[in-house]
C-alpha cells in the first residue's frame, strides 16, 4: 500500500555554476534586501523586517518620556522616517493582506501611539491612530500598493519596468487600468502584479495623467537644458533688459516665474512666487507665498 503525504520534502540538489562553484539549497535566500522563502509567503521577512523596526523604535523611546527628551511631534517624525520605512520594506512585494504580518504592525504603532502621545494602555489603538495623525497599517499598505500602480502607469512606455508588466500580462495602457473580474481572481491565482493593477481599478484614470520621460535630461547629460544669465548693470538697466528679452521671447507664449525668499527677524523663512502667463493677452499674474518654518 502506497501512502501519500501532502508534506514537502526539502530540496537536496545543488547547483554548479560554470566556473565551478557550488550553490547548495537554502531556506530561505535575500535578495535586494527582501527574503525569500519557499514558499514564497514571505513570513520570515515580515518577521524579520518588523523585529528590526521594532528594535529601532525601542532605540528611538528612550530618547523621550513624559517629563524630558524629545518632544511628540518629534518622536512622530522619526517613528515615520525611521521605523515605518524600516518595517514597510518591500510591500509592494509580499503584502497581499495577510493578517498576520497586520496583527504585528498594530501591535508595533500601538507601542509608537502611546509612546507619542503619552497615554495608558489601556486607551483604544482607534482613537490614538487618530490623536496621533497615523494612518492604521493596512491603509498605509495599501497606499504604497496603489502608489505604485499609479507609478507604474506614468511611466515612460520606454521604462524596462512598465514594458514587463505590460508585456508580461499582454495588456495595453486602457486595459492596465480596466477592472479584474472578481471569477477571475478566485479561479486563476492572481500575481502580485495583478493585485497591484487591480488595487487602483476603482479610480477615474484616463490619458491626462502625466507621463515621466526618462530620455528627456539624462542625469550624466554634461548639457544643461538652460542658460544662466546673470547681468552685472544696475537694477534699472538690468530692468530694461529683462523687458526687452520679454519682448523677444512673447511670441513664443512662454510662462514667466519670478522666485524669492527671505527670513524673518524670529528666523522664519517666507518663499513667494509670481508668474506670468503669456499665453493670455495681458499676461495674467499669480502669486504664490508660503511660510516654510525656521531654518
Amino acid at each position: 500500500m502506497t501512502t501519500c503525504s501532502r508534506q514537502r520534502s526539502r530540496p537536496k540538489d545543488s547547483l554548479r555554476l560554470p566556473n565551478g562553484a557550488t550553490i547548495q539549497p537554502k531556506e530561505v535566500v535575500r535578495w535586494l534586501g527582501i527574503w525569500f522563502d519557499r514558499k514564497l509567503d514571505f513570513r520570515v521577512h515580515i518577521s524579520t523586517r518588523i523585529n528590526q523596526a521594532r528594535s529601532a523604535f525601542l532605540r528611538l523611546s528612550r530618547l523621550a518620556n513624559t517629563e524630558r527628551g524629545l518632544s511628540p511631534r518629534a518622536i512622530r517624525q522619526l517613528y515615520t522616517a525611521c521605523v515605518v520605512s524600516v518595517a514597510d520594506y518591500g510591500a509592494q512585494v509580499w503584502y497581499k493582506g495577510q493578517e498576520y504580518a497586520l496583527k504585528q504592525l498594530r501591535s508595533l504603532q500601538s507601542l509608537a501611539t502611546r509612546k507619542v502621545l503619552g497615554v495608558f494602555k489601556t486607551a483604544p489603538i482607534t482613537a490614538l491612530d487618530l490623536e496621533a495623525a497615523l494612518p492604521p497599517p493596512e491603509i498605509r499598505l495599501n497606499r504604497l500598493i496603489r502608489t505604485y500602480a499609479l507609478r507604474i502607469f506614468k511611466l515612460d512606455p520606454k521604462h524596462p519596468i512598465r514594458k514587463l508588466v505590460l508585456e508580461k500580462q499582454n495588456l495595453d495602457d486602457d486595459a492596465f487600468l480596466e477592472e479584474i473580474p472578481i471569477a477571475d481572481i478566485k479561479e486563476n491565482f492572481p500575481t502580485q502584479l495583478e493585485r497591484i493593477r487591480a488595487s487602483i481599478k476603482h479610480l477615474t484614470l484616463g490619458r491626462e495623467i502625466e507621463e515621466i520621460s526618462h530620455t528627456i535630461n539624462q542625469p550624466w547629460s554634461r548639457e544643461l537644458p538652460f542658460q544662466v544669465a546673470i547681468s552685472t548693470e544696475k537694477k534699472d538697466l538690468a530692468g530694461l533688459e529683462h523687458r526687452a528679452l520679454l519682448s523677444s521671447i512673447r511670441p513664443q507664449k512662454p510662462l514667466c516665474l519670478y522666485p524669492d525668499g527671505s527670513q524673518g527677524e524670529n528666523g522664519s523663512i517666507g518663499v513667494g512666487v509670481i508668474s506670468y502667463d503669456h499665453t493670455i493677452n495681458p499676461p495674467i499674474p499669480t502669486a504664490y507665498r508660503v511660510n516654510i518654518g525656521k531654518a
